[in-house]
């Protein structure tokens, strides 16, 4: 068991394009982390905010960013590919993709032991 964490914060500096990529890291109600999770054995938590003071008067300016990291624990093998999918997704690689060549190593067909609908 060991753990990584993964800076994102500085691989992308546009900051609407940042948090757009990270949602894609993220998927539709969590189902792109999570088949990253089945996928790589590993728990992944990606942890951000990007919080915007709209009452005030210099709302562009007032803008910050709280904890843009994203934390694996998991064997390591699994970490080296937690890894590699978070720096493409920042680097304009979807992640399914990635998901798609790991599961063509790592078979996921067996039904008793994961679902894809939990």
């Amino acid at each position: 068991m060991a753990c990584d964490v993964i800076k994102i914060g500085s691989i992308v500096r546009n900051k609407e394009r940042f948090v757009k990529r990270r949602q894609r890291l993220i998927g539709p109600n969590g189902a792109t982390l999570k088949a990253i999770e089945i996928l790589t054995n590993c728990y992944v938590l990606v942890q951000g905010r990007y919080i915007q003071n709209a009452l005030s008067p210099f709302a562009h300016y007032s803008c910050f960013w709280l904890g843009n990291t994203v934390a694996a624990m998991g064997p390591y093998q699994g970490l080296k590919q937690v890894r590699t999918i978070v720096e493409d997704c920042m680097n304009n690689i979807h992640p399914i993709y990635n998901i798609k060549v790991g599961a063509t190593f790592f078979p996921l067909c067996s039904a008793d032991t994961h679902s894809w609908l939990t």
